[in-house]
């Protein structure tokens, strides 16, 4: 045996951050004794997840039906943005693919040559997700290649407090323990620097061979105590602060994250079985926590609502995720906008290519150089990603919307707008969390067309290409008509 081999961990936090790593880390290495330090924060929110999430559970055993039932979950095709470029503009970013592919030719090319020619054909009538989302209804994929529905991709919404708690119950039990004193002293080793032990407030002494940061923006280790860095990214995305509000709801259920521009910020509405959070993201140097509560609950009445709440986040990352013996996670490690990425969603990214460069007690530089490298490429990309959904937008009255506009894009994203303003084409890097169709269909949808086509396509007959893909949208018309609406899959699908 190894006597190098990592045997005890510590993570610095226990709400959703801090319960998730611990249960990636229990459900593969089960050997390893993982204390959680701290409370469980008490903060209620329900969680816009990507399709990635299903690879997570699926790699932590964990069964759909019995999640979804203990998570108030419900299924997400899409998102959908209102008024967003400017009042009445509306577009849907689903999951699942728009059109096909010709041969090796993506299929934002033929709509865009249609674009140019004169058709107004929405681009979301390509794509069985967008026109179940927007018609409220749902239906798991289907494994024939020949039918419309294995087109279909999708996600969760969950409610991030039972969620965690579903995460303890299942996977954190035998050697996991949770220690709710907070931290009063660190200690580093005077030769490496590596963290040896931290001291609680009742004086107890723990120490570890390996220690996680996932005390939020605190960052009680990774910056307070080892002093890493932040790059700030805040010229670009100046939002800060987000109040939310829970409404009952006993309705139709959407299946989508709907995004709602504001003058002052932004309106996110997530939607669960029996409720809708709803959230608004501003900037507190422009727009007062009592303004900011008037717009959250405009046109609401009080019995429906919770309480608001706030919280503060900071757009950036740490210079390193990883230094010495000592990995951060979640808010401790970067935060951004959560218009299309929850922190969650990357926690759970992050710490599976954790796990896949798990050291053992010397936490070999190059182990922590790659992890780094891939962090901050995945970071740099939902940046990116985000940053781009300010590039179209009309509006220019508040930082949010126009301070990006002082700056000079970062190299990456711009090197991808000016690709795709050329015909169509698509810069494709390492850590990419999004596909090529899903870039693509974002910035057709916030009408950013190419100037052009793959001269590609041209050598295929543009009627023939014309009569394959109106039958697709026929098909896509006639899928939705026989699903099922949202609200009545979810009550079969888990009763």
């Amino acid at each position: 045996m190894n006597n190098q081999e990592i045997n005890r961990i510590i993570i610095v936090g226990a709400g959703i951050t801090g319960v998730t790593v611990a249960a990636a880390i229990a459900k593969s290495l089960p050997h390893i004794s993982i204390t959680l330090i701290g409370d469980g924060d008490g903060h209620s929110e329900a969680l816009s997840m990507l399709p990635q999430v299903h690879e997570f559970h699926r790699q932590l055993g964990l069964d759909e039906k019995e999640l979804m039932r203990a998570t108030q979950a419900s299924f997400k095709l899409a998102q959908v943005y209102q008024d967003w470029n400017q009042t009445g503009h509306r577009f849907i970013q689903p999951y699942g693919p728009h059109g096909a592919v010709t041969e090796f030719v993506g299929f934002q090319h033929f709509a865009t040559k249609q674009h140019h020619l004169g058709d107004k054909t929405n681009y979301a009538e390509y794509a069985l997700g967008a026109i179940a989302a927007e018609n409220n209804r749902f239906s798991h994929p289907q494994n024939d290649p020949n039918s419309i529905l294995s087109t279909l991709a999708y996600s969760l919404h969950l409610d991030a407090g039972s969620y965690r708690q579903f995460l303890v119950d299942r996977l954190l039990s035998e050697n996991v323990s949770f220690n709710p004193e907070g931290i009063v002293d660190v200690a580093l080793d005077e030769n490496s620097g590596f963290i040896q032990s931290i001291t609680l407030e009742n004086g107890e002494k723990l120490e570890a061979e390996l220690f996680v940061d996932c005390s939020g923006k605190d960052a009680v280790l990774i910056e307070k105590t080892l002093g890493v860095g932040f790059e700030d990214w805040s010229g670009w995305l100046p939002a800060n602060q987000v109040v939310s509000i829970a409404i009952n709801s006993k309705g139709e259920v959407m299946p989508y994250t709907q995004v709602v521009g504001q003058s002052k910020g932004y309106l996110r509405h997530v939607p669960l079985l029996n409720r809708i959070q709803r959230e608004f993201l501003f900037n507190s140097e422009e727009v007062s926590t009592t303004e900011a509560i008037e717009i959250i609950t405009s046109g609401l009445s009080p019995n429906a609502i919770s309480e608001p709440q706030m919280s503060e986040f900071h757009s950036g990352q740490r210079i390193k995720q990883w230094h010495k013996n000592c990995i951060a996670f979640g808010a401790a490690a970067g935060e951004f906008e959560p218009i299309e990425v929850s922190n969650v969603q990357w926690v759970q990214m992050a710490v599976k290519r954790f796990l896949n460069l798990f050291p053992d007690q010397r936490c070999d530089s190059a182990l922590v150089k790659e992890y780094n490298r891939l962090t901050e490429l995945e970071l740099q990309h939902i940046r990116d990603f985000t940053l781009l959904h300010y590039l179209s937008v009309n509006r220019n009255d508040h930082s949010i919307w126009k301070n990006w506009r002082n700056l000079d894009l970062p190299e990456t994203l711009n090197n991808k707008v000016s690709l795709f303003k050329v015909h169509g084409q698509l810069a494709s890097y390492d850590e990419e969390v999004f596909n090529e169709g899903h870039q693509a269909s974002t910035f057709i949808g916030l009408g950013m067309w190419p100037d052009g086509h793959d001269p590609f396509l041209d050598a295929f007959d543009l009627e023939e290409l014309k009569q394959r893909f109106n039958y697709m949208r026929a098909a896509i018309r006639e899928a939705v008509i026989n699903m099922p609406g949202h609200r009545q899959y979810l009550e079969n699908y888990l009763n």
